[in-house]
């Protein structure tokens, strides 16, 4: 392999360890919500704390 052609792979694992990094944020966020909505809970009360 030349390494014109080496670096055309890297950039290409690159891209796709960034899509890679997208659709797994994109899966968090959706199973948080699932859980959040599955145990009742109420979106507008999580962040705030009780004393």
């Amino acid at each position: 392999m030349s390494i014109s052609n080496i670096e055309k792979q890297q950039e290409k694992l690159k891209k796709l360890n960034e899509k890679i990094k997208q659709e797994k944020k994109k899966i968090e966020q959706r199973l948080g919500h699932e859980i959040i909505k599955n145990a009742n809970l109420d979106y507008a009360n999580l962040d705030q704390k009780k004393n």
